[in-house]
């Protein structure tokens, strides 16, 4: 019986590792083989948007098998068959690649995008990090870059480090700006999750929102994520809070509304400063934020004040990072 389905691999198959492009003669064996009638399949663990047309030289497969068989598509595009991730799938290969620093390559409607080894200074941590490809922005419009000048406005994948206002740089010279001030919220309450086995979801979710500034976070004084305060400027954010963290990241929580309405950063010096020495109301708490800085939780101006007048050495302010 003749043969009538010929499926093939890219690397180590029809490209020899190595190779930056499939050799001349297996082309022009493909586009033999397909005229006599038989259909081409390409088989690949690559995902459909990491094969540029230029390594297969012109060769049309006309059945697409992409992404170790979770994508496969006709010679036109067309989606036959796709199989998705889950939310939880996701967040344990994204930290198995951190863990063990594999590069990470995503594949998206659009295009695709991949973590390559390019290599930055982030100033806030003090350390140099590895960059996505960069991503400049006009309008509706994206293209992957790899380089950009003064006003280009460009995206790059936040592995979870970056904050508004942190300054990467490269070259010798090591550039800050003046940090931008982080404003008290008017609203307060406590959050935790229902499913104590989804707690990483529930920190990763926190943590990312947090970072985007839709929200602030508050813990025990050297406590964990288990259960948060968390600030916001209007009630609203507390209701989108809950619906991203069910929606985005699967996970249920609690909410209990707190009384408190004022929050004050402590600016004297943790190491020589114990908030346990304080002489404040009973509804006073003291927390810490995300970078480790205490602050105080005032349920009334009056608390303020109270903590004001009776700790004389107690340095307040109403903002933070300055």
């Amino acid at each position: 019986m003749p043969a009538t389905l010929l499926v093939l691999d890219i690397d180590g198959t029809l490209r020899p590792h190595g190779e930056p492009r499939v050799p001349k003669e297996n082309v022009d064996a493909l586009r033999t083989v397909q005229k006599a009638g038989v259909k081409l399949v390409i088989a690949t663990g690559r995902c459909r948007a990491e094969i540029p047309a230029k390594m297969l030289r012109g060769i049309r497969p006309d059945y697409w098998i992409c992404a170790a068989g979770a994508q496969v598509e006709d010679a036109a595009g067309t989606a036959l068959y796709t199989s998705h991730m889950t939310a939880e799938e996701m967040y344990a290969l994204v930290d198995f690649c951190e863990d063990y620093e594999h590069p990470l390559g995503f594949s998206f409607s659009d295009g695709g995008y991949v973590y390559l080894d390019y290599e930055a200074f982030h100033v806030q941590e003090g350390k140099n990090i590895k960059l996505a490809t960069g991503t400049q922005l006009m309008a509706q419009d994206r293209a992957i870059v790899d380089e950009a000048y003064a006003g280009d406005i460009i995206g790059l994948f936040d592995p979870g480090i970056f904050s508004i206002g942190d300054t990467l740089c490269t070259g010798k010279k090591k550039v800050q700006f003046a940090g931008i001030p982080t404003f008290s919220p008017e609203h307060f309450a406590r959050i935790e999750q229902k499913d104590t086995m989804k707690r990483k979801q529930f920190v990763k979710g926190m943590e990312q929102i947090a970072q985007e500034g839709a929200i602030q976070i508050f813990r025990e004084v050297g406590g964990g994520m288990e259960e948060v305060v968390v600030g916001v400027v209007g009630v609203l954010q507390l209701e989108v809070l809950e619906y991203r963290l069910n929606t985005e990241y699967n996970v249920e929580i609690r909410m209990q509304q707190l009384p408190f309405e004022q929050l004050r950063w402590v600016q004297n010096d943790p190491d020589t400063y114990n908030l346990r020495d304080l002489d404040l109301t009973s509804d006073t708490k003291a927390v810490e934020d995300m970078k480790g800085n205490r602050l105080l939780l005032f349920t009334s101006d009056w608390a303020v004040r109270w903590a004001e007048t009776h700790n004389e050495t107690l340095k307040l302010s109403e903002f933070g990072n300055i």
